[in-house]
């Protein structure tokens, strides 16, 4: 018996019963139980499927890298190559010939700026992984010889989606939350309940968040967040060409 979701987007498992050769089968009343199990199945498998599937797609090994004051690699994880391949654009060369990605090259530098915070963090897309976090650091103590500046780079969480979206646009944190609750698919009524406001103070922020970010109505809010922030998250650009080893 296959295990279909109450969408019926899919079987996601199948239910295989059997009995000793010298049992009965089965009979209605024992199939009428099965029955009514394979939604439940169906609906648990389902969730646990998929939720495996984004935890596989949105983690993985982060990749870090030592840098000595001239940006120079002293030490490189395994999987920091790889994270650099697929950065976009990764073909250029930065100044100092150091043969790090532009935008690692740009964080490094930043955080040893005179005077700079001693962390920084940026994000950009990947050709095959979406978007990517870069996190920097000053090294306050030398570390492995010569190392001045280390660099993580890792899969951006979906969480950092809608703080991305806010720091695009200039929403304000009312306009955040609002937009957020839209993004789930909330109604009018439901987003004034869970943010304490009128329908119409809503409607008004709603207004603000169309104007900003260039749309008409929810349904062109949805779809053109979700064509510029999320869509190339899940449909990354084709492979890069493979880059010379760090060291």
């Amino acid at each position: 018996m296959l295990l279909r979701d109450r969408h019926r987007h899919g079987a996601w498992g199948a239910l295989i019963m059997g009995r000793a050769g010298d049992a009965p089968p089965f009979g209605s009343p024992e199939l009428t139980v099965a029955a009514s199990l394979a939604q439940p199945l169906g609906d648990a498998l389902r969730r646990l499927h998929l939720t495996r599937l984004a935890e596989e797609s949105t983690s993985g090994p982060l990749g870090l890298v030592l840098l000595d004051s001239d940006h120079q690699v002293v030490h490189g994880t395994p999987t920091v190559a790889t994270w650099f391949d697929d950065l976009a654009h990764a073909d250029a060369v930065p100044p100092g010939g150091s043969g790090l990605p532009p935008a690692v090259y740009a964080l490094a530098a930043a955080v040893q700026d005179a005077g700079a915070a001693a962390s920084r963090t940026s994000w950009m897309h990947s050709r095959r992984h979406g978007r990517i976090r870069l996190h920097a650091w000053r090294l306050h103590e030398p570390a492995a010889a010569s190392a001045r500046t280390a660099v993580v780079v890792e899969r951006a969480g979906p969480t950092e989606h809608i703080a991305l979206i806010v720091a695009a646009y200039g929403l304000t944190p009312r306009e955040r939350d609002i937009t957020a609750l839209v993004l789930r698919g909330r109604t009018t009524a439901d987003i004034s309940r869970s943010v304490g406001l009128s329908p119409h103070t809503v409607q008004d922020h709603l207004k603000a968040v169309f104007d900003k970010t260039g749309v008409r109505s929810r349904r062109d809010l949805v779809a053109t967040l979700f064509a510029r922030h999320y869509l190339p998250d899940i449909t990354p650009a084709h492979p890069a060409s493979p880059r010379p080893p760090l060291n």
